[in-house]
């Protein structure tokens, strides 16, 4: 489970029953990219959503995606493109995996 600041101390937004990914940690800013034409988090999780994230990192390739293996996807991936420092950073209040879409 990843656990930052932005999520837990400084925004208060932990809670049961929440999930939230957010594009970098609460002391980053969340870049663009002229090349993807889109947000770096927002194109890579959406990257994700249409398929590629199905199965990644020892989740069930089940055809369907879920926030934990489409952020697991797009996460690396933001930090490798973004030319300073982007952590994108997920707080998971829910038991289980949280299907998103079927591909």
């Amino acid at each position: 489970m990843w656990f930052w600041a932005f999520i837990t101390a400084r925004h208060n937004l932990a809670e049961e029953g929440r999930i939230i990914l957010a594009a970098s940690r609460w002391n980053e800013y969340a870049y663009g990219d002229s090349g993807l034409k889109n947000g770096i988090f927002s194109y890579y999780l959406t990257q994700g959503l249409k398929g590629l994230a199905d199965g990644i990192n020892g989740y069930m390739k089940n055809n369907e995606v879920s926030a934990e293996e489409a952020f697991t996807y797009a996460a690396p991936l933001t930090t490798a493109r973004a030319r300073n420092p982007q952590h994108p950073q997920m707080y998971d209040g829910i038991p289980g995996e949280v299907t998103l879409t079927k591909v």
